[in-house]
């Protein structure tokens, strides 16, 4: 990527009436996040929460984490970022904020020579390559056992503004 503002941004879209399957719970400040895996038989259950992570050329990626809880297993930075859905908002559940297209949080990658991809949280380093990889995680620790969890939205898009 070498066009100014331009950058490389994943979300999913869990709510979009082609969502299959569709979480049916109408997005407020109460309700969980859509984001996620959704369970493909009660699609009123919260979401499995998945997350990604982005690292350059041959680099490994930072152990399975709790996005929020770097110090889960002794490392530092915070490397690991929940996805975001297009339809959450800022609630008592933890999400500070709206969806937000282009949001720091959302960008793996922006442009720059080499490209910038996030490392920590909200925050951008020198890619070691211009062949970055991505890792994606997902935590079934409250998921019902026996279902099956999905989305159909996933995306991951290039953007310039």
């Amino acid at each position: 990527m070498t066009v100014a503002g331009s950058g490389i941004q994943t979300y999913t879209d869990n709510t979009n009436a082609t969502a299959n399957p569709r979480y049916s719970v109408t997005p407020s400040s109460t309700t969980p996040s859509p984001a996620g895996l959704i369970n493909t038989v009660t699609t009123t259950a919260p979401p499995v929460p998945t997350a990604w992570q982005i690292v350059g050329g041959t680099a490994n990626p930072v152990a399975v984490d709790d996005p929020n809880n770097a110090a889960l297993l002794g490392h530092t930075g915070y490397a690991w970022f929940y996805h975001e859905d297009k339809a959450q908002v800022a609630n008592n559940a933890g999400i500070t904020a709206s969806f937000v297209n282009e949001f720091p949080y959302i960008e793996m990658e922006v442009a720059g020579q080499p490209p910038q991809i996030q490392f920590a949280q909200g925050s951008f380093g020198n890619s070691t390559s211009n062949m970055n990889k991505v890792y994606l995680e997902a935590n079934f620790q409250n998921a019902l056992g026996g279902q099956t969890y999905q989305t159909s939205t996933l995306t991951v898009e290039l953007f310039t503004n």
